[in-house]
């Protein structure tokens, strides 16, 4: 269901505000490839912002009750940790790959509708800067992603790479 904006400032919920027990923390490291791809009328490229402008169009991937996600204490930095207030442990995301310049267009929280089992999924999106064409990725970026799962393996119950 859509909701007009002042709805949706009444309705407005926080992620914040959901029992741990009943949410599950995903972190999604967009890293470009055909899902997030954009004609550009001579031919399809990865598309910055584009997989957040994707989700909250869709109410499967984004509850509209918790409106539009915003930026909820995004670092700046790629030294700062981007786990959620909830987070187990405070981590610190090392690859410089993952973070746009100054909070880009896909450091929000996400937060799904009440999935089968009476939980939700809070996830993060973090775009890679500059995202990665499939034709040129190399075994030094499939190891970087792996780093960087590694580096957050703690913060989050689970991970999606989206390529």
């Amino acid at each position: 269901k859509q909701y007009t904006p002042i709805m949706q400032s009444v309705l407005r919920q926080s992620w914040q505000d959901l029992p741990e027990r009943e949410v599950g923390r995903v972190l999604v490291l967009y890293t470009g490839g055909t899902i997030g791809m954009k004609d550009k009328g001579d031919g399809f490229e990865p598309a910055p912002g584009f997989i957040h402008e994707t989700l909250v169009t869709l109410p499967m991937f984004h509850d509209p009750a918790f409106g539009t996600p915003t930026m909820e204490s995004v670092p700046s930095t790629p030294s700062s940790s981007p786990s959620p207030s909830f987070s187990r442990r405070r981590g610190s995301l090392q690859s410089p790959m993952v973070w746009p310049s100054a909070g880009g267009p896909s450091d929000f929280m996400f937060v799904t509708p009440v999935l089968k089992k009476g939980k939700r999924a809070v996830y993060r999106v973090l775009e890679y800067h500059p995202l990665l064409d499939s034709c040129n990725v190399t075994d030094r970026d499939w190891a970087r992603i792996a780093h960087d799962i590694n580096d957050q393996y703690k913060d989050w119950d689970a991970f999606v790479v989206l390529h």
